[in-house]
């Protein structure tokens, strides 16, 4: 809580696995028009609109899917470009292929 835009945090991650994940972040804010972007070692991977969850503490989340990741250690930031919000927790899985209709012909 209490963030301003242009505040960042930093925290060293470890990608196990190379491939496309879907990113999850539990947030809370009383308006709307609030956003971060995640960027990894310096390169920018999304960014998240949120939504306003009524209260400081409803929490919602909001996703990015298949987002490509290389494998190794990187420094994860997330940068606030506006202010006042909460983030809870930010959770990575690996994204599932789907699987396609073959095509005859």
């Amino acid at each position: 809580g209490y963030i301003v835009a242009n505040e960042w945090m930093e925290y060293t991650v470890n990608v196990t696995a190379a491939g496309n994940y879907n990113i999850e972040a539990r947030v809370a804010t009383t308006t709307t028009g609030k956003s971060f972007r995640l960027e990894l070692d310096g390169s920018s991977i999304g960014n998240f609109t949120l939504p306003n969850t009524g209260d400081w503490q409803t929490w919602q989340t909001v996703a990015l899917n298949n987002v490509a990741l290389t494998a190794g250690q990187k420094v994860l930031r997330l940068f606030a470009t506006s202010t006042d919000f909460n983030v809870d927790k930010i959770t990575f899985t690996r994204a599932t292929a789907t699987n396609q209709a073959p095509v005859v012909s």
